[in-house]
């Protein structure tokens, strides 16, 4: 390969690493402009509790961080991503730990969800942005901030069977919120993830 060929694969593959990092720390920070400039117009999002257009997900991460309590936060840590290159469109994966804080009948939880995430990612007008994005969901935890100031009567109230097993106290914090799952969520090790990894394959090759 030239090293001018070289060199523009690095180059791009950079590009496409910061957008999907700008991506997610945008929605951290609530800077809504900056996340609606790192996707096409046509772009989609599935993750947790959305599946649809990327405007649609913004306009539901805005009312989500605008009914929350100053104590509570989201942030999205990403590392080893891997980009695959195909003229203008690419794929990148990469690992993703989701630190959420949420306030629950008064008592301070920490939730923890460790994911894949699969961009789809396409030049136009000599800009890279997502063009889709999904989240492989691999497991996730809940901790209680202080452990002895919860009674025993909060958890008696818990129903997790509704929800996957990798990620039901992930799921069952999104619905105490008024987030059900969408049809399209996406669990680690299952056929739905083969058919999203099938699909963007096909994509990348130009279908």
């Amino acid at each position: 390969m030239p090293d001018s060929e070289r060199l523009q694969n690095m180059l791009d593959k950079f590009e496409i690493q910061e957008v999907v990092a700008a991506a997610c720390y945008s929605r951290d920070r609530g800077d809504w402009e900056t996340l609606r400039d790192c996707y096409h117009p046509d772009g989609c999002v599935t993750v947790s509790w959305h599946s649809g257009p990327v405007d649609e997900f913004i306009e539901r991460s805005v009312k989500m961080m605008s009914s929350r309590d100053p104590q509570e936060f989201t942030k999205h840590v990403n590392a080893n991503p891997r980009v695959r290159l195909n003229g203008a469109r690419a794929i990148i994966e990469y690992d993703v730990i989701l630190h959420n804080r949420r306030l629950l009948d008064g008592y301070a939880f920490d939730f923890h969800t460790w994911s894949c995430y699969l961009d789809q990612v396409e030049k136009r007008d000599d800009r890279w942005r997502i063009f889709n994005r999904t989240a492989i969901y691999e497991k996730d935890r809940m901790d209680a901030h202080n452990p002895r100031e919860i009674p025993d009567s909060f958890y008696e109230d818990m129903d997790l069977e509704q929800y996957p097993l990798n990620i039901r106290y992930h799921c069952w914090r999104n619905a105490r919120t008024g987030q059900t799952p969408p049809e399209g969520i996406t669990i680690a090790r299952t056929e739905k993830e083969a058919e999203v990894r099938e699909a963007a394959e096909r994509w990348l090759a130009g279908g």
